[in-house]
C-alpha cells in the first residue's frame, strides 16, 4: 500500500468540503468515520473491512459525495468486484485518516459531524447493515481513543483515580509580550470549541473561519492572522505563551516562508546562526545595552535575572523540571509535558541548576570521629 502523510490526507479532506455543501461532506464523514472506527475496534474481523456499495446508507450518504472516494482509495481501499470496497493491508492509514478528520472537525465552530447519542458498533458492509442515524463522530472517536492510543490522547487530561505529585509553585517575573501572552488567556472569546479547548475570535463565512481572526489552541499558542475556509491562508503570526513569533505567509495551512522571533526581539537566522557561541558569547540584552561591570554580569537574558525556580530543580526555560518527581512545570507550577529522554541528558548536564536545601549537621554529635 502506497505511503500516505497526514498532510495529503488533509488536503483530500479539504477537498470534499470544498465540492459538496457542508452537510453532505458532514454526513459523508460522519460514516466514513464509523467504517473506520469499527476496522480499528475489530481489526481481525473481516467483515468490518468491506463497503457494501449497494448498502442505503453508503448509496444515500458516502458515495454521492464528491471527492469520497479518491479519499478511500487513498487510506488503502480496493474494489472487489461491483458490490464491495475491500481494505486487506496494513490499517495505518486509517488511524492516520481519523487524526485528519479529527484536525478538521476542530477547525469547524458549530459541526460536530452528527449528533450526539451513543450506538452499538455495527459493520457497514459485509454481512450486517445497520442505520448510522444516531452515531455521531464524537461517539466514534471517543470509542476509538480507547482502544488506540494516538496524539488526540495525549490532550492534557488528569484521571482522578491517578495520585499526581504536588505542585510547587514559583515566583515568576513576566514583562513585554510574556506578560501580553498570559493576559490573552482571560478574554472571552467569540467561539470556543469545548471538545478540543481551543477558541476563535473573528468572522465566519458558511461555517468558515474567514478574514482575519484568532485562533488558540489549547497550550496557549495563539494565530493571529488572516483565514480562508477554516485554513491559516495569507500573512499571519503564530505567538508562543513565552512572548515568541512566529510570522510567515501561509498557503493553505502550511508556512511558505516565515521567521521566528524571540521575545526580546533577537530573529533566528537558520543559515547562519552564532548566538552566544565563541568568540561572541554575550547575551542579546547584552549586545543591545552593553555588558554590565564586574559582579554584575547577566547570567540570564534578563536584566532583572533568572526566574525562582524551588529548590532542587532545573530551569527549563519555560519552567523547570524536577527531578525527583520526573516532571517539569511552568514558573505558575502548572504541569508541562515531560521531557524526552534525549532532552533530560542536556538538561540534567547543561541547564542551570538550583541546589537541594542541604540540612545543617555541624551540631550533630554522630558526625564526630
Amino acid at each position: 500500500m502506497a505511503t500516505i502523510t497526514k498532510a495529503e490526507l488533509l488536503s483530500l479532506i479539504s477537498d470534499i468540503f470544498r465540492k459538496n455543501p457542508d452537510d453532505v461532506s458532514i454526513e459523508a464523514l460522519r460514516v466514513l468515520v464509523r467504517l473506520l472506527t469499527n476496522i480499528q475496534m475489530n481489526p481481525t474481523d473481516p467483515k468490518f473491512r468491506s463497503i457494501k456499495k449497494t448498502n442505503e446508507t453508503i448509496q444515500k450518504k458516502l458515495l454521492p459525495c464528491e471527492g469520497v472516494l479518491p479519499l478511500i482509495y487513498a487510506i488503502g481501499y480496493k474494489d472487489k468486484g461491483a458490490e464491495f470496497l475491500t481494505i486487506k493491508e496494513k490499517l495505518d492509514n486509517i488511524k492516520l485518516c481519523l487524526e485528519a478528520i479529527e484536525e478538521i472537525k476542530e477547525l469547524r465552530p458549530g459541526s460536530d459531524f452528527g449528533r450526539d447519542s451513543s450506538t452499538p458498533n455495527t459493520p457497514i458492509g459485509g454481512n450486517s447493515q445497520k442505520s448510522l442515524e444516531s452515531a455521531s463522530i464524537t461517539d466514534q472517536l471517543q470509542a476509538y481513543r480507547v482502544q488506540q492510543s494516538s496524539p488526540l490522547s495525549s490532550l492534557p487530561k488528569s484521571p482522578e483515580n491517578i495520585e499526581k505529585p504536588p505542585t510547587k509553585v514559583s515566583p515568576n517575573k513576566r514583562t513585554g509580550r510574556a506578560q501580553e501572552a498570559k493576559q490573552e488567556e482571560d478574554h472571552e472569546p467569540d467561539f470556543k470549541l469545548e471538545w478540543s479547548g481551543s477558541s476563535y475570535d473573528g468572522p465566519i463565512k458558511d461555517g468558515w473561519f474567514e478574514g482575519f481572526g484568532r485562533f488558540r489552541f489549547p497550550k496557549g499558542v495563539v494565530y493571529e492572522g488572516e483565514f480562508h475556509k477554516g485554513e491559516f491562508h495569507g500573512k499571519g503570526t503564530l505567538i508562543f505563551p513565552n512572548g515568541g513569533r512566529y510570522k510567515a505567509s501561509w498557503d493553505r495551512g502550511r508556512a511558505v516562508d516565515g521567521e521566528y522571533e524571540y521575545y526580546d526581539g533577537l530573529k533566528y537566522n537558520a543559515q547562519d546562526w552564532n548566538y552566544c557561541k565563541i568568540p561572541d558569547r554575550r547575551f542579546y540584552t547584552e549586545i543591545k545595552e552593553g555588558l554590565r561591570p564586574a559582579g554584575a554580569t547577566l547570567i540570564v537574558n534578563d536584566p532583572q535575572g533568572p526566574n525562582e525556580i524551588p529548590p532542587g530543580t532545573y530551569d527549563i526555560g519555560e519552567g523547570y523540571y524536577d527531578p525527583s518527581v520526573k516532571a517539569a512545570y511552568s514558573y505558575e507550577g502548572e504541569e508541562l509535558e515531560t521531557p524526552m529522554d534525549s532532552d533530560l541528558i542536556d538538561i540534567l548536564k547543561k541547564y542551570r541548576y538550583n541546589p537541594a536545601e542541604v540540612q545543617d549537621l555541624s551540631d550533630e554529635e554522630d558526625l564526630l570521629v
